[in-house]
């Protein structure tokens, strides 16, 4: 065996190296221990106090995003509404409602079937009578026929919603369905939302109404406590119980004469008063600890939009109430269970990390929520454009900029022609299918500052910033012919498209945002005029 004193150092040394970790690390480990055994037997001491509280705290924590859902699916409701109210307004004629644009009765099925929370969809004009109304049943979406249309002016939520002012919204009470004079079973859940519909000259034409199948926010309030100890109860302001987990049969008693005790302030009168006495707190007696909070569903935080209105009455004053309860026995289980030396210290811990997991799981999904609804007021659904309202907001920002730094800003007015052969042909399907793709080749051929907005139908603005005169505008504009006039397979079909193109340039076509969008329009109806296909500047109004 050769001898190597460099080897025996080398062994040497890592040796000391592990005890010097391993001392160290043994160092770390007995003082976090012994701080951890002083503090568990410290809160040993305290642990009723310590667990009420931290119970109290959970109950409050789930309280407050329970609330912040309600409203959110509130807000959403109201954004729906107002939304789908605008496409009315813009879709039918005002002075003669019997003339319905198709488009606007596919958007109503579309919107009842993709979004499967809204029982019906209707429009009734200001006579009460019903010009478009939506079923949903199943997971389908139905148009009602002519013949089976009502004239609803008697109908309260007509007269409460009618009178509103533009952009208020209405809310009825939840309660349950009733058709012809009957509760209908299975119990149906609803919030009935309406506006009104007015004109520029402040003319009512009726109102848009959407029936919430409010099974979904109840479930939503349900989801928040799923898997947990306590007891749920969600209450009307009156003290009826529209969400009971401890007696699902005491749900909506108020619907019932023979059930009218069925209340809070029968039940559990303690309670009810602590309740009508605080909006919000916790309370503690030998059977139940509750957590309470008081909420106003109804009162719009989400958005700067609308004015709510409850039944006649102002959103402010109208809440509901949701109450917990964790019986003692739970309580007294969970005492039990951390007198488990170094098990229940553990297990403590594990239910911490578990609830952080879960609050953030939830916080996760509402952020996804506000993507989503994001989503909806800035885009396009079907081609993922900027939207008519979003983009040309930001066409005047990028305006501003090139006014304060005397620069240039390039549109491009695109309008498809042939496209409405293509619907005429081949269906709405098939149009679609031509939007989309045609959208998807505007895009590729846009730089990374550009953007392109879907100003509604078939016509398209293309926004191109920090350009230097014609020049780009006009290579662009070639670009987009020549991509488009491509065939587009569409079900084993060939389908040919092409188009006509505007192009204005700021600030020489215009200095405002209406005056260049009108010099691009008015450019791309002169391309039209003389040929398809081809692209026409502002400033000459001669075809390239």
């Amino acid at each position: 065996m050769t001898w190597n004193p460099t080897a025996i150092d080398e062994e040497n040394s890592r040796k000391s190296q592990f005890l010097g970790i391993f001392r160290i690390a043994a160092l770390i480990i007995i003082v976090v221990f012994s701080i951890l055994l002083v503090i568990y037997f410290y809160e040993n001491r305290r642990q009723k106090d310590s667990l009420i509280q931290e119970l109290v705290q959970q109950e409050q924590a789930y309280l407050g995003i329970a609330t912040l859902s309600v409203q959110q699916d509130i807000a959403k409701m109201a954004n729906d509404l107002l939304t789908l109210a605008d496409f009315t307004a813009s879709s039918i004629d005002l002075t003669e409602h019997t003339h319905i644009n198709d488009s606007l009765e596919e958007l109503y099925l579309h919107m009842s079937e993709n979004y499967g929370i809204y029982d019906q969809i209707r429009f009734i004009d200001e006579q009460g009578d019903e010009v478009i109304r939506v079923n949903y049943m199943d997971g389908d979406a139905e148009l009602v026929s002519p013949d089976r249309l009502r004239n609803k002016k008697n109908r309260y939520y007509f007269q409460d919603s009618y009178l509103l002012s533009q952009g208020s919204v209405y809310f009825s009470p939840i309660d349950l369905n009733v058709e012809d004079g009957k509760i209908e079973v299975p119990y149906k859940p609803m919030i009935r939302i309406a506006t009104p519909i007015i004109d520029e000259d402040g003319n009512r034409h009726g109102i848009v109404v959407l029936n919430y199948l409010a099974d979904n926010l109840l479930e939503i309030i349900n989801l928040v406590y799923k898997g947990y100890d306590s007891e749920l109860m969600l209450l009307n302001e009156d003290g009826y119980f529209l969400i009971n987990t401890l007696d699902r049969d005491m749900e909506f008693g108020f619907m019932f004469d023979d059930r009218r005790n069925e209340n809070l302030s029968e039940i559990n009168p303690d309670v009810y008063e602590r309740i009508e006495d605080n909006g919000g707190g916790w309370y503690l007696d030998e059977d139940y600890l509750y957590s309470y909070t008081r909420i106003y569903p109804f009162v719009d935080t989400w958005s700067d939009h609308s004015t709510y209105t409850v039944s006649g009455e102002s959103a402010a004053n109208r809440y509901w109430v949701i109450l917990t309860q964790i019986p003692m026995t739970t309580i007294q289980s969970r005492l039990d269970g951390t007198n488990l030396s170094k098990a229940g210290f553990v297990l403590l811990s594990v239910l911490i990390v578990g609830s952080s997991i879960l609050i953030a799981y939830l916080w996760y999904q509402k952020n996804i929520e506000n993507l989503y609804i994001r989503n909806l007021a800035h885009f396009d659904q079907l081609t993922q454009c900027y939207n008519r309202a979003w983009g040309l907001r930001l066409l005047d920002d990028v305006i501003s900029k090139a006014r304060s730094k005397k620069g240039n800003v390039g549109l491009l007015f695109l309008d498809l022609d042939k496209f409405k052969e293509v619907n005429d042909t081949y269906g709405h399907k098939a149009g679609d299918a031509v939007l989309v793709h045609c959208a998807a080749e505007i895009k590729k051929v846009l730089g990374s500052d550009d953007f392109v907005i879907r100003l509604g139908g078939d016509e398209f603005l293309i926004v191109l910033p920090n350009i230097i005169g014609y020049s780009r505008a006009t290579d662009k504009a070639k670009i987009l012919q020549t991509k488009l006039k491509q065939p587009i397979i569409f079900e084993s079909v060939q389908i040919y498209i092409d188009s006509s193109i505007g192009i204005s340039v700021y600030p020489e076509d215009g200095h405002s945002l209406n005056d260049l969008v009108s010099s691009s329009d008015a450019a791309m109806y002169k391309a039209k005029q003389k040929k398809r296909g081809g692209y026409v500047e502002s400033r000459s109004m001669v075809l390239s």
